[in-house]
């Protein structure tokens, strides 16, 4: 492996844990806190969203100038996708029904 792709893994794995994580173990951590839960939701989900979004974008950069490793991008880059389709679909949720199912 080459200096940039050591660099470049130790990059997304951190991005991993940062984007992915922390935020769902923050999450865990204050999900009886009935209060503050719409904000914690809402902080958390975005902080996913923002990652996942860096992750592909990163990964398909990787990916296309990447001679040798191009299936480790593409494993980043399909776990991004699958943060990303998860996240806006929790965040279109929470906004959808903020004000409850409307019966």
């Amino acid at each position: 492996m080459t200096k940039t792709t050591k660099r470049n893994l130790v990059l997304n794995i951190m991005l991993l844990v940062f984007a992915y994580i922390i935020p769902i173990l923050i999450f865990q951590q204050y999900q009886n806190d009935f209060r503050n839960i719409d904000l914690i939701q809402k902080v958390v989900f975005a902080v996913m969203l923002f990652g996942s979004v860096l992750m592909i974008y990163l990964n398909n950069k990787n990916r296309i100038k990447a001679e040798n490793l191009k299936w480790l991008w593409l494993v980043f880059e399909i776990v991004g996708i699958i943060g990303t389709v998860y996240s806006v679909l929790v965040l279109y949720l929470i906004f959808a029904f903020r004000h409850g199912i409307g019966f």
